[in-house]
Formats: C-alpha cells, structure tokens, sequence
C-alpha cells in the first residue's frame, strides 16, 4: 500500500461514480480541509442553477498511509445538509476515497420524518480532468535531427515540455 507522505498531495478534484466532483483542499497545518462539491444528482423543483456548494471539514492522518476524512455541506436553496465520512485508499495504485453520506432533507412536519434522511456509500476516484493534467516529455535522441516531430493539440490541462540536451 502507498503512503501518502504529504496529504497536500490528496488535493484535488475527485469524481465519484454518479458524476458529482469534490474539490478537496487539505491544509498541512491544522487538519482542516475546505472545497466544493458539484452535485451531478437530486432534483429540486426551486433550483434552476448547478448544485455547487462549499464543503468544511477535517482529516485525520495517525495512519499516513490511509487517512480518514469528514466533511459536511449545507445545500442552500434546497433545505438540506449531507455529511460524509471515508478514508483514502491506493492500492495497486488505485486510489480512492471510500466514503458513506447521509442526507438530512427539510420536512414540514414530524409526520414526514422518516422521509428526510438518506444514506448510502460512495466511491470517488482523482476526476478525468485531473488525470489530464500531467506532464508529457518528449526526448530527442541526440544522433537524429534536432527537429522534433510536430506534437497532437493538446487537451486541455495538459502541458507539453520539449527537452533539448547539448
């Protein structure tokens, strides 16, 4: 199993398997994460924009290799507020972060209690976009000309470095 020798490396965009991003920040200081969270589910007959909210909450690394989160998010407009708890997993280098949340909803009375809250486990993975964002180097042999093959556009988030060596 990896070990994650600095949690700052856990930020990030993750993208769990119904669409919906998280935007992790972990400050190296004080155990204390912030973000967002997209939501990509849900349905609100008074939201006509994104569900795109903030998240607070805290990171706990007794386990280096294996840290344990929780964070929470107050859905404005719509009357709700979801926790989530998890630990980050990579193992054969897939990482992970294992998560179960509970939704609270907004009712009008007690007699609806019982349909106000959800729960259920969820997966999130380092996003698309993230893994796009990498470094592409391009080495030139030195007994060929030093003119390097014209490179492919690239997608959005990736950088291109041509290294030449004297």
């Amino acid at each position: 199993m990896a070990e994650v020798t600095k949690i700052e490396h856990l930020s990030g965009e993750w993208e769990n398997e119904l669409g919906s991003i998280m935007t992790l920040k972990f400050e190296p200081t004080n155990s204390a994460l912030s973000g967002t969270y997209k939501s990509n589910v849900g349905e609100h007959p008074h939201v006509t924009k994104e569900l795109n909210e903030p998240l607070v909450g805290f990171y706990n690394i007794k386990e280096p290799q294996m840290p344990t989160i929780a964070f929470c998010i107050s859905w404005g407009i719509i009357g709700s507020c979801s926790a989530f708890t998890g630990q980050y997993f990579n193992e054969n280098n897939q990482e992970m972060i294992k998560t179960t949340w509970i939704l609270r909803s907004s009712e009008p009375s007690r007699v609806q209690d019982w349909e106000a809250t959800s729960h259920s486990p969820g997966t999130h993975t380092p996003s698309l976009s993230a893994r796009r964002q990498c470094v592409v180097i391009h080495w030139i042999c030195l007994s060929t000309p030093i003119n390097p093959p014209p490179l492919p556009a690239p997608p959005p988030g990736t950088i291109y470095l041509h290294v030449l060596i004297d």
